[in-house]
């Protein structure tokens, strides 16, 4: 097998093992536990609950993890994590399969079959969209449909299940199987909810943290927010902004980025220098409507606005905030009361004109806002130890030899 495909056949075997590490077709050969891997070319490295696990089963797994990660299957010392990693895991799957299994779960519904029918198709799809959509659009040439291109997938997903050793019914075996433990894990633990008084107490606990985190360092409000975290506290002096960007090239943003990264600070100056020129009639059009009233900040945004990420309530931004460039940052806090915007802020992103949009109340945020959060949070995690809990009672109750010289 090529690279490409090796590491194609990686993230696939992660996704199985993920689903379901049984999913892999076990041959029809026999084979017997005390065999050696020179006595047959498909030994058993594993009997769980009588079951075999064999050889090729393992080896598969072990060939694209070693692919993926660019390690040499040869290598004793992250080879044998590897090893053992990939063992435990085919063992535990195949604990999981024969343990919903024996309680009915893996009798789906015809609703739950074409569902996991329909999701190995679509992962099947999406692979071959991105290794190998360039060259069936290359075959097609242009003024294709639809219904060509899904016609020309067809021999790309029979190579790919083919070099996997899977047949179509194979594939969905791991799709199967998730839907089961979802199943099973619905009517085992899905009746374990938190109280109002569990979530109230999270919420204290909560608050109490970020208290004395921020207490100790407010700056740290902004970057839990900007990387999509809750923050259950606001230390004093947080202001939101908003802001139209208009960007600079791409390609010059590209260029400017690795060398400020090789320490070329002069000529990245140099090229934005440029760039920002490129862009100033844009910028200082769209500053004079802002300025003259003919356009509001509203309206500024939706037409001119080249930040894609900004969400309607703009950015956090407090003095001392390292979460944004520092003209961004010292821009957004030199303005004196809600509605203003400054003149033009350079950046190496482009040219910004930030609007103080409001002030966000210091103290703890409001229960109400972030309740369902953390109901939703509890559920999660009460609901996964209790599973964790099923999955560790059938591992303790399983039989399972392991035979790792067959590796």
């Amino acid at each position: 097998m090529n690279k490409r495909f090796l590491t194609l056949l990686g993230i696939i075997m992660a996704i199985l093992m993920l689903f379901g590490a049984c999913a892999v077709k076990e041959t029809e050969e026999t084979a017997t536990a005390s065999t050696s891997p020179e006595a047959t070319e498909n030994p058993v490295v594993a009997e769980v609950n009588g079951e075999s696990i064999y050889y090729d089963e393992y080896y598969t797994l072990y060939a694209s993890a070693c692919a993926q990660y660019g390690i040499a299957e040869d290598d004793e010392a992250n080879g044998g994590f590897i090893k053992d990693m990939i063992l435990d895991s085919l063992v535990n799957e195949k604990i999981l399969a024969q343990k919903l299994t024996e309680n009915g779960y893996m009798d789906l519904t015809e609703e739950q079959l074409a569902e996991a029918e329909q999701s190995a198709q679509a992962d099947l799809d999406s692979y071959i969209d991105y290794y190998y959509g360039a060259e069936i659009e290359s075959q097609l040439g242009e003024d294709y449909t639809d219904e060509q291109y899904q016609e020309a997938k067809a021999p790309y997903q029979e190579q790919l299940l083919t070099g996997m050793g899977f047949t179509m019914e194979d594939f969905v075996v791991s799709y199967k199987l998730q839907i089961a433990q979802e199943s099973a894990k619905l009517a085992l633990v899905g009746d374990i909810l938190p109280t109002d008084e569990e979530v109230q107490a999270k919420f204290d606990e909560e608050v109490a943290a970020d208290k004395e985190s921020m207490d100790a360092d407010p700056t740290q409000y902004g970057s839990t927010v900007s990387s999509g975290a809750t923050a259950y506290y606001v230390p004093a002096g947080v202001r939101t902004v908003r802001q139209v960007l208009i960007k600079i090239d791409d390609d010059a943003s590209g260029a400017i980025s690795v060398l400020r990264e090789q320490g070329y600070d002069d000529q990245a100056d140099y090229l934005l220098e440029k760039a920002l020129a490129d862009i100033q009639g844009e910028a200082d059009d769209v500053l004079a409507k802002l300025k003259s009233g003919s356009i509001t900040f509203d309206e500024a945004i939706t037409t001119y606005n080249d930040d894609p990420g900004m969400s309607e309530s703009g950015y956090p931004v407090m003095e001392g905030s390292t979460t944004y460039v520092e003209s961004f940052t010292t821009g957004a806090m030199s303005l004196a009361a809600v509605g203003d915007f400054t003149d033009l802020v350079s950046s190496d992103y482009g040219y910004h004109i930030i609007e103080y949009f409001s002030d966000v109340p210091a103290g703890a945020v409001s229960f109400d806002s972030v309740k369902d959060g953390i109901y939703d949070s509890l559920v999660a995690t009460m609901q996964g130890e209790a599973w964790q809990k099923i999955i560790d009672e059938w591992t303790e109750t399983s039989n399972v030899e392991k035979y790792e010289e067959n590796m």
